[in-house]
């Protein structure tokens, strides 16, 4: 991420003195930051709890920009998550081998790499806001850049 720092609100994000503190044990780490520069604006989010197996519902989010001085954007949308860039689930679906042939070190490889979700798409953007619903996994992160 480059440009420089936007604010953002609305963060559920638990504080860093939190985390160390206690952990992130009675509800979910849900927040993000962003930033902005030379025609592109980057938003992180992230979707995190500390008890990997809570099977929980995915998180709806409502991710609106505001003060774009364009009228249409490309948006990207990258993910990390249970079946995105994901090198231990791919491990895990092989059985966990200790020893990697070749072509399992291969595909472990790929899946690591930064996936894209879905595919870009061309948003138009009314009275200088944008608005996007996300579903956001527990576990996950993920990167959206918009770029005119």
């Amino acid at each position: 991420m480059s440009g420089q720092r936007v604010s953002v609100s609305g963060s559920d994000a638990l504080s860093a003195a939190e985390v160390i503190a206690n952990g992130v044990t009675k509800s979910a780490d849900i927040g993000a930051l962003a930033v902005s520069g030379n025609k592109k604006v980057t938003v992180l989010l992230w979707n995190y709890h500390d008890d990997n197996d809570l099977k929980v519902l995915d998180e709806k989010m409502l991710l609106q920009i505001k003060g774009l001085k364009t009228d249409l954007v490309q948006v990207k949308q990258y993910m990390i998550d249970q079946n995105h860039s994901n090198a231990y689930t791919a491990w895990l679906k092989m059985g966990s081998p200790q020893k990697l042939s070749l072509e399992q070190y291969k595909t472990l490889e790929e899946a690591s790499q930064l996936a894209v979700k879905g595919l870009p798409m061309w948003s138009k953007v009314a009275s200088a806001y944008l608005n996007m619903d996300i579903d956001m996994p527990r576990q996950a992160v993920s990167l959206i850049e918009l770029t005119w």
